[in-house]
């Protein structure tokens, strides 16, 4: 083998060490670099992992088996091609966005490169780009949350747990706040308004289940291989509204009545592809769309307080009704009637 051929080799590699607190062993490492067409053993990695500490900000961690090696927890990333000044930005825009969306702990996988983004721009003078990210702001969309802390030895397990198609033993602490012990068949994760969801089957059975990462107090990665239900897609599921909190599984034919200024924004964004608006001539509009019967369409029209109104269908109407006079009740009591 060539000193070029060492050289791919070992790059490979190094592109293949995660950032603190995540680590890869060497046995890991072997399989991936076979993968990419570098056969070689388990002992020729660890005398190159040692001769790279040296020159690099490489960290063993021996504390458990298996040993893993990771970059150090304060190391700059590891850059080849050096990172330019437009992906620099793009991290910049990154970091804005994400950062109340994802758990504390997921935003620590990148922070090395939104250190790396943000001494890029600073250095860069030519196009603009050391004033272009104090020209852009990310704001998120209704009441901001900050996001659920995952534990860090949670999410590191669970992250392996996927990638490997490995089954795990959790300790998960529901609303009900009673600890259950669960053998769990992780099949992906979501993302959602700053809560990290794994959605997973529990032993052998076949419904899909979501699991908020917060709530697992202890996992353990087990030598079980995953198994997926058949016709499981991640996406399927999703568009199914399963994370919108379906009522019903039949689609609901929603009129509204809106306020003028109200309503404005739908015929920017649309609720489906059918929805009609027409403008009545008393200024107020009417909202005809078929949308899903979800408590998450109750809690949108909620939003809008006494600048709409729901028209039909009619068992929806009800529902909102009940609900006004429950909101009434609860600030007017001393008008409580059961009339």
């Amino acid at each position: 083998m060539t000193k070029l051929d060492t050289l791919h080799r070992q790059w490979t590699m190094l592109r293949h060490i995660p950032s603190y607190p995540g680590k890869v062993d060497t046995g890991t490492l072997c399989r991936k670099l076979e993968d990419e067409g570098f056969p070689v053993s388990v002992r020729t990695i660890q005398r190159d992992l040692r001769k790279l500490s040296k020159v690099f900000p490489l960290w063993e961690d021996d504390r458990s088996i298996p040993r893993g090696w990771s970059w150090g927890k304060d190391a700059k990333v590891f850059d080849i091609p050096g990172m330019e000044p437009p992906t620099a930005l793009t991290f910049h825009i990154a970091e804005k966005f994400l950062s109340n969306q994802l758990p504390v702990v997921t935003l620590g996988y990148l922070k090395p490169h939104f250190r790396r983004a943000e001494e890029v721009l600073n250095a860069t003078t030519a196009n603009g780009y050391h004033t272009w990210a104090d020209k852009i702001r990310v704001l998120p969309r209704g009441q901001p949350l900050l996001p659920a802390r995952v534990k860090e030895n949670v999410q590191t397990i669970v992250y392996k747990a996927l990638f490997e198609e490995r089954r795990l033993i959790v300790h998960y602490l529901p609303r009900s706040q009673e600890e259950n012990e669960y053998e769990v068949n992780p099949l992906g994760l979501v993302f959602r308004q700053g809560v990290t969801y794994l959605l997973a089957t529990l032993w052998d059975y076949d419904e899909a289940i979501q699991l908020a990462l917060h709530r697992i107090q202890a996992a353990t990665l087990m030598d079980k291989a995953v198994t997926i239900p058949e016709g499981f897609d991640i996406d399927a599921y999703i568009d199914q509204g399963e994370f919108e909190y379906p009522v019903s599984s039949r689609p609901m034919r929603l009129r509204l009545l809106f306020e003028k200024d109200a309503a404005f924004h739908l015929g920017e964004t649309p609720l489906s592809q059918d929805q009609v608006i027409k403008t009545r001539p008393d200024g107020k509009v009417e909202v005809r769309a078929t949308v899903k019967n979800t408590r998450e369409l109750r809690w949108w029209l909620l939003g809008f307080g006494s600048n709409v109104e729901i028209v039909g269908p009619a068992s929806l109407r009800k529902e909102f009704k009940e609900t006004a006079r429950e909101i009434y009740h609860q600030y007017f009591p001393e008008y409580l009637s059961d009339d």
